[in-house]
């Protein structure tokens, strides 16, 4: 059984300097699901929470900061080891686990059509849909567009990955409706 409400960040009133407001500045969103489980051994009870927020400073148009934080709490304690009802959210038996999904520094438009972001964020250019804390950067034209990207690869379940990954790729398009892309990924895994 699960439950799920979706809600809207508060803004402010306040005005800056230049006479625009801060509410225009910050937008928001909090998804809210409640999960329920038991059988006659184990019961389960869970609060599901995804935190969005992005920052739009009013004197930077073309800057803004993006963050989500996948938040669980287990509010009737851990599960025993062998139930069925213990999930891979719950295998850490913390009652709150948060876990970053994403925070990163966004600039469009340095050259036309472009983006360039720094920290923790999802590739979703490509073949490849990775968690990356490092680099990116796309350039859109008419005809043609790139992107390329590179860091350490990022993970909500586990810290500290030393995994080096890059990748890039090229589309072109053509008069008929038609385009063709290549995509190349490169990663490391590191056994310890």
């Amino acid at each position: 059984f699960s439950v799920c409400f979706l809600g809207a960040a508060a803004r402010g009133e306040e005005k800056t300097g230049d006479g625009s407001r801060l509410r225009d500045a910050f937008s928001g969103s909090v998804e809210l699901g409640l999960d329920l489980a038991g059988n006659e051994r184990d019961h389960d009870v869970e609060l599901d929470q995804i935190l969005r927020l992005q920052i739009d400073p009013p004197s930077r148009d073309r800057l803004r900061v993006v963050t989500s934080v996948w938040m669980i709490e287990d509010l009737d304690g851990p599960e025993s080891d062998t139930s069925y009802l213990r999930s891979l959210a719950g295998s850490n038996d913390q009652a709150v686990d948060p876990r970053l999904l994403t925070l990163y520094l966004e600039r469009e438009g340095l050259q036309g059509q472009s983006t360039v972001r720094a920290g923790r964020q999802r590739i979703e250019d490509g073949v490849v849909y990775n968690r990356v804390d490092g680099l990116f950067f796309r350039v859109r034209k008419p005809k043609l567009s790139w992107y390329g990207f590179g860091g350490s690869r990022a993970s909500v379940y586990e810290y500290g990955l030393n995994e080096f990954v890059t990748g890039g790729g090229v589309a072109a398009r053509f008069p008929t409706r038609s385009h063709a892309r290549l995509d190349v990924y490169y990663g490391e895994e590191i056994d310890e």
